[in-house]
C-alpha cells in the first residue's frame, strides 16, 4: 500500500496503480475510470534530469477531493491549480534522484471514484 487515508487508498506493484476504496472493510479496486489522469512529465519511459518536475493532469465529473503524487515511494509537496473537475498538479522530489530507473505514481478522486496511475522514467 503506497498510501492509505480513512477511506481511499493507493496499492503499487511494480508500475501498476490502483486506486482503491473501503468498503464494508475491505479494500476494493476502482475501475470505473471516471477520473482521468494524463501524464505530462516525466514522458513514460524517457530520460530525466536527477531533479525532476513531476505533473499530471487530473480531470473527473464532479469536483476533485484529494490527489497527489508520489517518485520511489515518496510523497511529493505540489502544488496546483484549475478548476474542480480540471486541474494539473506538479512537483518535485525534495533532493536529486540517484541514476537509473524510477517511477512516479499520480493519484486523484471523487468523493465516489478515484484512479491511480504509475509510470517510470530514467535519469542520468
Amino acid at each position: 500500500m503506497l498510501y492509505a487515508a480513512e477511506s481511499w487508498g493507493v496499492v503499487l506493484k511494480g508500475t501498476d496503480a490502483t486506486a482503491v476504496h473501503l468498503v464494508r472493510g475491505q479494500w476494493r479496486p476502482d475501475r470505473s475510470d471516471r477520473v482521468k489522469i494524463e501524464i505530462l512529465g516525466p514522458k513514460p519511459g524517457g530520460r530525466a534530469p536527477r531533479l525532476p518536475q513531476v505533473a499530471a493532469q487530473l480531470t473527473a465529473p464532479t469536483s476533485l477531493l484529494e490527489s497527489g503524487l508520489w517518485v520511489d515511494g515518496q510523497e511529493l509537496v505540489v502544488k496546483g491549480g484549475g478548476t474542480p473537475t480540471r486541474g494539473t498538479i506538479y512537483g518535485a522530489p525534495a533532493k536529486p534522484l540517484g541514476g537509473g530507473r524510477h517511477v512516479a505514481v499520480a493519484y486523484a478522486r471523487t468523493g465516489t471514484a478515484g484512479t491511480a496511475r504509475a509510470w517510470s522514467f530514467t535519469t542520468p
